[in-house]
């Protein structure tokens, strides 16, 4: 592999005829990223980080969640109030309760 380093500072390496920016990583900077990978020469924007497929995984998982819960619900009866919203219990309120 062919390297020089660019007016800016950075390294190059020629790949075929084009000259693509990498970096250069020796053992002891390996060993702290991870016991994977290997020192030598990487290029550059072209690792993967995760991000995208850990936001697609979450999203499946809220969807399914989401849709489950969904599929729990059910109609009340009709005419059915929570305790907070009946009011007294007088005729009128019967009476309009079973035309609903």
């Amino acid at each position: 592999v062919i390297t020089k380093r660019s007016d800016a500072g950075s390294l190059l390496a020629q790949i075929g005829d084009k000259w693509s920016e990498v970096v250069q990583v020796n053992a002891s900077e390996v060993s702290h990223i991870s016991n994977a990978l290997q020192d030598g020469i990487y290029l550059v924007g072209t690792g993967s980080t995760g991000v995208a497929q850990t936001m697609g995984t979450l999203g499946c998982g809220y969807l399914a969640v989401t849709l489950s819960g969904a599929l729990m619900l059910k109609t009340p009866p009709a005419g059915w109030l929570p305790r907070s919203m009946q009011t007294s219990s007088s005729s009128e309120d019967k009476q309009q309760q079973q035309k609903d």
